[in-house]
């Protein structure tokens, strides 16, 4: 099966790689690898210690602050392609459609085979020219049936009343000398989806792993949003003539059918800030509570354990697990 990194153009920390293999059944076997930093950083050492301080990595415009010393984050447990490197895998076989019909989550050693970046994969997914493409042709074939995947697990989601804010990003071009030279508006292509769309996924699949057999974790929550501020924004969404009904429920599908209305709309990105204002902050908790915008009964950060903190934990409770051990 063959495994890549897909990062952005200034990356240097590569967590994730993916893999993807039509099995006999017409099934998908999609494979999620998080570089296995629990291997290097043991409870209470002087490497734990530092992480817990930092909690994550801080990045700047042209910095990083790194979680963990740069001979483990840019070396040995980032998953630079070529070399083998420790991970934890989800395993999650899905049906054509996007259901899960298993998972399995295991220590695991892969060889990433490339680096690509989103430009690249996106072109390579859309058949566009340009740039290195040519030497990731052998990829192209997986990408579009990664694309597919990807866009039918981000239907589903959306289905069961998962909220996208489309809330433009920066992006800072700096000279060779270090100075702010323009501001553009960061691209989100079909890569980047793709990226999204895995990584949520296999999130899922742990959280659920680890509930299931009634382990102790830690989750990352969103509870649902303050009832006055729903009217709030909901009094402001009327005047603008949107279909408000049910606002008051606090139901996401409701709220993402606002979302909806606002599509391509002079006022988009007005409605997406101000629903946004509206919601609470997502937060770690050991208990679960669901998250509310993601639309998700159980989920919980396994996907970064290089740049944070409880990433790093779930990781470990998986291993518990994978030994046997009992709560």
């Amino acid at each position: 099966t063959t495994t890549f990194t897909i990062d952005g153009e200034t990356a240097r920390d590569f967590d994730d790689a993916v893999s993807l293999q039509r099995l006999d059944n017409g099934n998908l076997l999609l494979g999620v690898h998080i570089a296995d930093v629990s291997h290097y950083v043991h409870p209470e050492s002087e490497l734990d210690r530092e992480a817990r301080l930092r909690s994550n990595s801080v990045y700047f415009l042209d910095r990083v602050i790194p979680m963990l010393p740069h001979q483990l984050s840019n070396e040995i447990c980032s998953l630079n392609p070529e070399v083998d490197r420790l991970t934890m895998s989800a395993l999650m076989e899905l049906t054509p459609g996007g259901e899960m019909r298993s998972h399995r989550i295991v220590p695991s050693v892969i060889r990433s085979r490339a680096r690509l970046t989103y430009t690249v994969a996106n072109r390579l997914i859309s058949e566009t020219d340009g740039g290195d493409v040519e030497d990731f042709e052998h990829f192209r074939g997986t990408l579009r049936e990664m694309a597919d995947l990807a866009m039918t697990l981000r239907g589903n989601r959306m289905d069961g009343g998962s909220m996208d804010f489309d809330l433009p990003e920066a992006e800072m071009i700096f000279d060779v000398e270090g100075g702010l030279q323009s501001i553009i508006r960061a691209e989100r292509n079909v890569a980047h989806q793709l990226i999204e769309e895995f990584m949520l996924l296999a999130n899922k699949a742990v959280a659920a792993h680890i509930t299931t057999r009634g382990f102790p974790s830690i989750f990352r929550t969103h509870e649902k949003p303050d009832p006055e501020k729903l009217e709030e924004f909901a009094s402001f969404a009327g005047a603008m003539g949107y279909d408000i009904r049910g606002v008051e429920r606090g139901s996401s599908i409701v709220l993402q059918r606002i979302l909806k209305q606002a599509v391509d709309k002079p006022e988009e990105l007005i409605i997406n800030n101000l629903l946004l204002r509206s919601m609470k902050q997502a937060r770690y908790t050991v208990d679960n509570i669901g998250h509310f915008a993601l639309a998700f009964d159980c989920y919980t950060h396994f996907t970064s354990p290089i740049r944070r903190y409880p990433d790093l934990l779930v990781h470990r409770i998986l291993k518990l697990l994978h030994d046997g051990v009992k709560v």
